[in-house]
């Protein structure tokens, strides 16, 4: 978080779930002190199903401050306070009643019931007025389950099952929640979860145990939905993993014991003590490039880059006496600040976070922290002053001499906004600050989950983080967009007029395919700079960056004017539309192109590949004007038990599809596979069917470290791609020689003969765009399998990641004609020997 705001009477906006109970109003229309005498007010929740029915029973929980109490749920179970909230139950009409003071602050709820997927929801305080009641319509689920066993085929009981699923959310919340929620297996190694939404086909799960090999993947519904009637047969195989040992020893050999060492692999950790020999055992590691961090009572901490492989010798490590770090936060004055965070960032490059968090990070009562197990070299901490500038990406290293830290006090800009014709105030606007980003072809980074909704004409932002240009963004309904200038994180107290001008606001109204209003369709709205992320349909939180915002429950949106040019993206059930500014006509209707679906089979050889996950790119969310911002889609898929997908909602225009290989940035491939990418073309609302594999025949082969390397070669960082050759029917030509004089090359193009080179030139286009491509990942002997190629002339293209040295480029092989266009017999190219 990078910067924290509040309107200048209103409360502060907090945290990611919050509605406010109450809006205090004066008989003028301003806010009351809370000391003012006030009622009881009222708030009612009712849940239903997707066709209006009563949903029994549901069990909610409220999160507030103060936390509710007993007496305040009038109808509805008072069940008990936890440790963020508080657990109700609704009655059987599904209906939760809570009166209070209006002194409750940032309250939410988030609802679970039987055989219905979860949802939660937040009002914005300024934004919203928390309604006398709220009607929740929750979506029906389907239960995932299965067994888990282990290579020998017995149970694996105690193992640690993590769905990912997203809570529904109310129309208009663009914040995004993950459910945390784990099931362990029973003494059958059994499971099962509840609560996925129908509209999803499959589940990624984790699945862990800390003697295993984790676990991670799509569950297709086909082969995991378990019933009342039939439980679910679904088996997911742990493997026994690798296992890392070795011995901790200090300076002079002897054997540290009870010495704490540890690894992580995406999410899961592993962890063991060091015996009375200082020996330790890592079990269930995966074979990636990982850290292993060591650290002991009064020991420096340590830690190894290990690349995680079979047959791999001892990593031992050795701990000299810890280094000793003081530092101390003060104010201006030299008082020290108490509670100020020490916030561990950054230690021999990246890092997971699971290296430090056994020390405490907090100053004493005088503004003192002392560290006696620091490592030896130095480390990168975020000083956090609490109520203060944070000081970002300070270099500590351990030694006598003390570190002190005076961070500023915090970067306060208020000021009013007002109308620049008329001097007037405007007393409803939308605040949104920002900074600007350190790459210039980003522009700014707006942070629109702390905007909010000013209801007077003065405003307020704070930042806590130094080291940014800051600014603040302010929209009017009837003005044009204004724009702060660029604050300094030292300038303290801050005060800032922005005048208004007044302009149209830019209306309209959002409708599908068939002319029906497209309720609550999600829009964002973009410039150059923008980033906008869409997976499987929907607009991804977590990786767009730009304005976003709700249609209402008939379509309709409006905007603030701007003067630079801008886009909107628009996403709905029923379809997607991307819009450029200039095209948008004031009350305008914007028409949605209907979704087009993707189904097919997925096989590999002749027989069906089950369970696979398969990646669906392209559409026409290819910006082609220079405003448009980057926009990125795509969408998942899992094959059945069948080998069977499908998706219904893939954008028109061109894309492929294939099987997903995931290389991660420091570990390389998650498996030794290979994939074909099938290009299709889709017309709004059309049904393909696009197959993948079955036909052609497999082709092996090893790469070969280039002549004279000695270094270890990563084979798992290596990627591999394939290409059909195409006979260029491009006729030649000097293009260079006919652009030097201007409008010549233009002119030319509408010769016989240029008209003959443009006419050839898409011919040849046009093959390259059905061309399937392929992809392998490669096993660390450096061998390689790339399945169903069928007869042709390719090109394969190899290179090695993460800095090392070798690759080649164009090596060409030839697959002869099959017989029924297909073979089960690989096609061998041997050794294929890697260049520097």
């Amino acid at each position: 978080m990078t910067s924290r705001i509040s309107p200048i009477f209103g409360f502060l906006i907090a945290g990611l779930l919050a509605i406010s109970l109450v809006t205090l109003k004066s008989s003028e229309g301003g806010e009351t002190s809370p000391d003012a005498t006030t009622s009881k007010q009222s708030f009612e929740l009712r849940v239903v199903d997707f066709e209006g029915r009563p949903v029994p029973n549901a069990a909610v929980e409220v999160r507030c401050r103060p936390k509710l109490e007993r007496d305040q749920v009038v109808i509805g179970e008072f069940k008990k306070v936890n440790a963020y909230g508080t657990n109700l139950t609704a009655d059987s009409h599904g209906v939760l009643r809570i009166e209070a003071e209006p002194l409750a602050q940032n309250l939410s709820f988030s609802i679970k019931a039987k055989g219905f997927a979860p949802y939660w929801a937040e009002f914005d305080q300024d934004q919203d007025s928390l309604p006398a009641s709220f009607t929740a319509s929750i979506e029906p689920a389907w239960t995932v389950g299965g067994v888990v066993l282990d290579a020998g085929g017995r149970p694996v009981v105690g193992a640690e099952v993590r769905p990912s699923i997203r809570f529904r959310k109310r129309p208009g919340d663009l914040n995004s929640l993950g459910v945390g929620t784990s099931i362990k297996t029973d003494e059958d190694g059994r499971w099962q979860y509840g609560h996925v939404p129908v509209s999803k086909a499959d589940v990624y799960v984790t699945v862990n145990h800390d003697d295993y090999q984790a676990q991670r993947g799509n569950l297709s519904r086909g082969e995991f939905e378990s019933t009342s009637d039939q439980p679910s047969m679904g088996k997911l195989t742990l493997t026994q993993g690798y296992t890392l040992a070795g011995i901790v020893r200090d300076p002079e050999g002897n054997p540290i014991e009870n010495a704490t060492v540890r690894t992580k692999f995406l999410n899961e950790i592993r962890e063991a003590k060091t015996d009375e020999y200082g020996r330790y055992q890592l079990t269930g590691c995966e074979e990636n490039l990982t850290r292993v961090v060591v650290f002991a009572k009064g020991r420096a901490l340590e830690m190894k880059e290990v690349r995680i492989r079979p047959e791999m010798d001892p990593v031992d490590f050795v701990l000299p006496p810890g280094g000793h770090v003081k530092l101390r936060v003060v104010d201006a004055d030299g008082k020290g600040l108490a509670k100020a965070r020490i916030f561990l960032q950054r230690w021999r490059g990246h890092v997971d976070y699971f290296e430090f968090d056994h020390v405490h990070c907090y100053t004493d009562e005088n503004g003192i922290w002392e560290w006696n197990e620091a490592p030896l070299d130095a480390f990168q901490a975020d000083i956090c002053r609490r109520g203060g500038m944070q000081l970002v990406k300070q270099v500590i290293v351990a030694g006598d001499e003390e570190h002190v830290f005076r961070p500023p006090p915090l970067l306060v800009i208020t000021g009013r906004v007002l109308d620049a014709e008329s001097g007037e105030p405007v007393t409803r606007y939308r605040v949104t600050p920002g900074r600007r980003n350190d790459d210039p072809r980003i522009g700014f980074d707006w942070y629109e989950r702390e905007a909010y909704t000013a209801k007077t004409s003065n405003y307020r932002v704070e930042f806590n983080r130094s080291g940014d240009q800051h600014l603040v963004r302010i929209e009017a309904e009837g003005y044009r967009v204004a724009q702060s200038r660029e604050f300094a994180s030292n300038e303290g107290e801050v005060t800032y007029d922005l005048k208004l001008q007044k302009a149209t606001s830019i209306t309209g109204q959002i409708v599908d395919a068939h002319g029906e209003p497209a309720s609550h369709a999600r829009i964002a709205v973009a410039d150059e700079h923008a980033q906008i992320v869409i997976r499987d349909g929907e607009i991804r939180d977590s990786s767009t960056y730009t304005k976003r915002l709700d249609a209402d429950a008939v379509g309709n949106f409006s905007l603030p004017a701007r003067d630079q040019p801008f886009h909107l993206v628009i996403i709905h059930d029923q379809g997607h539309a991307f819009v450029f500014s200039e095209s948008i006509k004031t009350d305008g209707t914007i028409r949605l192109n209907p979704w087009a679906s993707i189904e097919g089979q997925f096989r590999v050889g002749a027989k069906p590949a089950a369970n696979v996950r398969l990646s669906i790119s392209g559409g026409t969310f290819r910006p082609v004007q220079g405003d448009a911002g980057r926009v990125y889609a795509d969408a998942t898929a899992t094959t059945d038990e069948h080998g069977r997908y499908r998706h219904a909602k893939v954008f028109d225009g061109r894309g492929s599809v294939g099987r997903e290989i995931i290389m991660m940035v420091d570990d390389g491939a998650t498996e030794v596979t290979s994939s074909q990418q099938v290009p299709f073309t889709a017309a709004p609302g059309e049904d393909l069917t696009v197959d993948i594999g079955g036909v052609g025949r497999p082709v092996t082969g090893q790469l070969l470290a280039p002549v004279g390397n000695r270094d270890t070669i990563a084979w798992s960082l290596a990627m591999i791609d394939v290409k059909q050759q195409l006979v260029s029917p491009i006729p030649p030509v000097d293009r260079q020689a006919l652009m030097q004089q201007p409008g010549k090359w233009e002119a030319w193009l509408r010769t016989p003969p240029g008209l003959n080179y443009l006419a050839s030139h898409q011919r040849y286009q046009n093959q390259r765009n059905v061309l399937i491509r392929y992809r392998a990942t490669v096993a660390r002997n450096g061998s390689f399998r790339i399945d169903d190629m069928p007869a042709g002339d390719y090109e394969l293209t190899a290179r090695l990641g993460q800095g090392q040295n070798g690759s080649i480029r164009g090596y060409k092989f030839s697959i002869p004609p099959m017989e029924n266009s297909r073979a089960d017999e690989a096609l061998d190219l041997g050794g294929i020997q890697l260049e520097d």
